[in-house]
Protein backbone atom coordinates (compact mmCIF):
# COMPACT_ATOMS: atom_id res chain seq x y z
CA UNK A 1 0.00 0.00 0.00
CA UNK A 2 1.10 3.54 -0.75
CA UNK A 3 -0.47 6.86 0.14
CA UNK A 4 0.69 10.33 -0.80
CA UNK A 5 -0.44 13.92 -1.05
CA UNK A 6 0.50 16.44 -3.73
CA UNK A 7 0.05 20.19 -3.91
CA UNK A 8 -1.47 21.94 -6.92
CA UNK A 9 1.99 22.14 -8.55
CA UNK A 10 2.26 18.34 -8.21
CA UNK A 11 5.01 18.49 -5.57
CA UNK A 12 4.89 15.71 -2.98
CA UNK A 13 3.69 17.01 0.40
CA UNK A 14 3.32 13.64 2.13
CA UNK A 15 4.24 10.13 1.05
CA UNK A 16 4.30 6.75 2.75
CA UNK A 17 5.21 3.39 1.22
CA UNK A 18 4.51 0.09 2.96
CA UNK A 19 6.50 -2.21 0.74
CA UNK A 20 10.22 -2.75 0.92
CA UNK A 21 11.81 -0.96 -2.00
CA UNK A 22 14.58 1.53 -2.60
CA UNK A 23 13.92 5.27 -2.67
CA UNK A 24 14.48 5.45 -6.49
CA UNK A 25 11.94 2.64 -6.95
CA UNK A 26 9.46 4.54 -4.75
CA UNK A 27 9.92 7.73 -6.78
CA UNK A 28 9.43 5.75 -9.99
CA UNK A 29 6.21 4.23 -8.59
CA UNK A 30 4.95 7.67 -7.50
CA UNK A 31 5.56 8.99 -11.02
CA UNK A 32 3.79 5.98 -12.54
CA UNK A 33 0.87 6.43 -10.13
CA UNK A 34 0.60 10.12 -10.99
CA UNK A 35 0.78 9.51 -14.75
CA UNK A 36 -1.88 6.79 -14.53
CA UNK A 37 -4.24 9.33 -12.97
CA UNK A 38 -3.01 12.43 -14.83
CA UNK A 39 -5.69 12.31 -17.52
CA UNK A 40 -8.42 12.33 -14.88
CA UNK A 41 -6.77 15.05 -12.77
CA UNK A 42 -7.72 17.67 -15.34
CA UNK A 43 -11.39 16.78 -14.83
CA UNK A 44 -11.25 16.37 -11.07
CA UNK A 45 -13.14 19.09 -9.24
CA UNK A 46 -12.53 20.12 -5.65
CA UNK A 47 -14.36 17.93 -3.11
CA UNK A 48 -15.68 15.73 -5.93
CA UNK A 49 -16.22 12.06 -5.39
CA UNK A 50 -13.18 9.87 -5.55
CA UNK A 51 -11.85 8.63 -8.86
CA UNK A 52 -10.26 5.28 -9.60
CA UNK A 53 -7.67 3.95 -12.05
CA UNK A 54 -5.30 0.99 -12.37
CA UNK A 55 -1.59 0.79 -12.98
CA UNK A 56 0.81 -2.17 -12.82
CA UNK A 57 -1.85 -4.37 -11.25
CA UNK A 58 -2.55 -1.87 -8.46
CA UNK A 59 -5.73 0.04 -7.79
CA UNK A 60 -5.30 3.79 -7.36
CA UNK A 61 -8.01 5.89 -5.68
CA UNK A 62 -7.59 9.66 -5.59
CA UNK A 63 -9.38 12.91 -4.82
CA UNK A 64 -8.75 16.64 -4.58
CA UNK A 65 -9.36 18.92 -1.59
CA UNK A 66 -8.57 22.62 -2.20
CA UNK A 67 -4.98 22.57 -3.49
CA UNK A 68 -4.24 19.05 -2.22
CA UNK A 69 -4.44 15.84 -4.24
CA UNK A 70 -4.55 12.63 -2.21
CA UNK A 71 -3.62 9.28 -3.76
CA UNK A 72 -3.94 5.78 -2.31
CA UNK A 73 -2.72 2.66 -4.08
CA UNK A 74 -3.04 -0.97 -3.13
CA UNK A 75 -3.47 -4.49 -4.39
CA UNK A 76 -4.46 -7.86 -3.03
CA UNK A 77 -6.34 -7.27 0.23
CA UNK A 78 -6.57 -3.55 -0.49
CA UNK A 79 -9.35 -3.43 -3.04
CA UNK A 80 -11.13 -0.30 -4.24
CA UNK A 81 -13.70 -0.44 -1.43
CA UNK A 82 -11.10 -0.49 1.35
CA UNK A 83 -9.05 2.21 -0.38
CA UNK A 84 -12.16 4.35 -0.84
CA UNK A 85 -13.12 4.00 2.83
CA UNK A 86 -9.56 4.84 3.87
CA UNK A 87 -9.52 7.89 1.61
CA UNK A 88 -12.81 9.08 3.12
CA UNK A 89 -11.32 8.66 6.61
CA UNK A 90 -8.13 10.51 5.63
CA UNK A 91 -10.16 13.45 4.29
CA UNK A 92 -12.25 13.52 7.49
CA UNK A 93 -9.12 13.51 9.68
CA UNK A 94 -7.52 16.29 7.62
CA UNK A 95 -10.69 18.35 7.95
CA UNK A 96 -10.73 17.78 11.72
CA UNK A 97 -7.07 18.80 12.02
CA UNK A 98 -7.55 21.87 9.81
CA UNK A 99 -10.94 23.47 10.56
CA UNK A 100 -10.45 26.15 7.87
CA UNK A 101 -10.05 23.40 5.30
CA UNK A 102 -7.20 21.08 4.36
CA UNK A 103 -4.48 22.62 2.22
CA UNK A 104 -0.98 21.58 1.21
CA UNK A 105 0.40 24.33 3.45
CA UNK A 106 -1.74 23.11 6.33
CA UNK A 107 -0.39 19.58 5.92
CA UNK A 108 3.16 20.94 6.04
CA UNK A 109 2.37 23.14 9.08
CA UNK A 110 0.80 20.21 10.95
CA UNK A 111 3.08 17.55 9.47
CA UNK A 112 3.71 15.73 12.77
CA UNK A 113 -0.02 15.52 13.57
CA UNK A 114 -0.84 14.41 10.04
CA UNK A 115 1.83 11.68 10.24
CA UNK A 116 0.50 10.47 13.59
CA UNK A 117 -3.03 10.36 12.19
CA UNK A 118 -1.94 8.42 9.10
CA UNK A 119 0.08 6.04 11.27
CA UNK A 120 -3.01 5.33 13.40
CA UNK A 121 -5.03 4.50 10.29
CA UNK A 122 -2.48 2.36 8.48
CA UNK A 123 -0.04 0.20 10.44
CA UNK A 124 2.62 -1.69 8.49
CA UNK A 125 0.49 -1.48 5.35
CA UNK A 126 -2.66 -2.82 7.02
CA UNK A 127 -5.74 -0.67 7.54
CA UNK A 128 -6.28 -0.53 11.30
CA UNK A 129 -8.62 2.38 12.03
CA UNK A 130 -11.21 4.14 9.86
CA UNK A 131 -13.12 6.09 12.51
CA UNK A 132 -11.88 9.71 12.23
CA UNK A 133 -12.83 10.53 15.84
CA UNK A 134 -10.79 7.64 17.20
CA UNK A 135 -7.89 8.50 14.91
CA UNK A 136 -7.84 12.08 16.22
CA UNK A 137 -7.97 10.91 19.84
CA UNK A 138 -5.32 8.24 19.34
CA UNK A 139 -3.00 10.55 17.41
CA UNK A 140 -3.33 13.23 20.08
CA UNK A 141 -2.11 10.58 22.54
CA UNK A 142 -5.46 10.58 24.34
CA UNK A 143 -5.82 6.81 24.11
CA UNK A 144 -7.30 6.77 27.62
CA UNK A 145 -10.43 8.51 26.22
CA UNK A 146 -10.95 5.99 23.41
CA UNK A 147 -13.25 3.00 23.77
CA UNK A 148 -11.63 0.47 21.47
CA UNK A 149 -14.32 -2.15 21.98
Amino acid sequence: MTHKGLDSDHRVVYSRHFHHSSRPAQVEWEDEMFHAAAEDLAWLQEDEDQLLCRSSGCIIVFTKISDLYIFLAGSGLHDELILSELLTAIVAVLRALMPKGPTAGGVLDLYAKVCLGMDEMVVAGNVEQLDPQKVILLSSLRWDKVNLA
